[in-house]
């Protein structure tokens, strides 16, 4: 979210126990083609190594996305912030999944609205191994 007083942009994990959880800053200066607000949010990941000889390691914990939230890796209750500072949903037909590599060693999958606990959510992750 960026702070209207500086221009300044946190990445915040709401709590509902404790709170903010305040994880990274950035000054503004770092994101001049932002201006005052974004028109595209990106989320990935990377896993691999230095050769192409050797296996990739997992991602996440290493389960392939399987909609089983106790299992892989997610990102639940996925929101963005309005030009009012206030978070909300975004539009889910909207999302478009892109990946670099084969499925049965990386992948993802956006599920939508789960549930009034998790929300808009993705599951991700894989195993790894000799992957492209």
């Amino acid at each position: 979210m960026q702070e209207p007083q500086n221009g300044n942009w946190w990445l915040i994990v709401k709590d509902a126990k404790i709170g903010d959880i305040k994880i990274g800053y950035w000054p503004n200066e770092l994101f001049t083609h932002l201006a005052n607000n974004a028109s595209v949010i990106r989320y990935g990941g990377i896993a691999g190594g230095y050769s192409t000889k050797k296996p990739t390691p997992p991602m996440g914990n290493g389960h392939l996305p399987n909609k089983d939230y106790r299992k892989a890796c997610s990102l639940r209750t996925m929101k963005i912030v309005d030009d009012k500072g206030v978070l909300v949903d975004f539009d889910p037909s909207k999302i478009r999944g892109k990946q670099d590599t084969i499925k049965s060693c990386y992948d993802l999958e956006f599920d939508g609205y789960v549930d009034k606990e998790i929300e808009l959510a993705m599951t991700f992750g894989g195993p790894g191994g000799m992957c492209p």
